[in-house]
């Protein structure tokens, strides 16, 4: 665990923070499909491409967004879970 961030092992809503304001937005046309992460989660690009998703609880991650018509479709990245640095 961070000493900086709190404890997300019971983290994950449905509705995480940054669920509303993206689908809003995303279902609109004002922002193109993306790639959108819980807190405690986080992604490596290499390029334009994510090359690593990891995360410091199973119950948090990163997710491809993209929209469908007028409904937005969440996929989920494999992730890495990180080790407890000893």
């Amino acid at each position: 665990m961070s000493p900086f961030l709190p404890d997300l092992s019971a983290a994950r809503p449905r509705i995480g923070q940054w669920q509303k304001g993206y689908h809003q937005l995303l279902s609109a046309g004002q922002i193109k499909d993306g790639i959108a992460c819980d807190s405690g989660a986080g992604v490596l690009f290499e390029g334009e491409r994510p090359a690593r998703v990891v995360t410091i609880s199973p119950r948090v991650g990163a997710y491809q967004v993209r929209r469908h018509g007028k409904q937005v479709i969440e996929e989920p990245l494999k992730a890495e879970l990180l080790k407890k640095a000893p």
